[in-house]
């Protein structure tokens, strides 16, 4: 499936700040929620047409990030971590 993808991109397919666009579609509307462990830990919710973007501006550098496979119809405003 990787292959698939950076055959149909103009640039090497990124697998690691990538792997969420395999199960979550930009083109769909909704939202997910990533969690970020390092430092102070928080949840923040991306709409999924911003997801690629967002996942870019994070970059790979060792953070924990966990995404949430599941796609929801408005933001997740619960605290996960007080």
């Amino acid at each position: 499936m990787a292959q698939q993808l950076a055959l149909a991109c103009d640039e090497p397919f990124d697998f690691a700040a990538n792997e969420p666009l395999l199960y979550h579609d930009p083109e769909r509307y909704g939202y997910t929620s990533i969690f970020r462990a390092g430092g102070k830990p928080r949840q923040v919710s991306v709409r999924l047409k911003d997801l690629q973007s967002f996942l870019h501006k994070q970059g790979t550098g060792g953070k924990d990030q966990y995404i949430a496979q599941n796609e929801f119809s408005k933001p997740n405003r619960q605290a996960v971590w007080s």
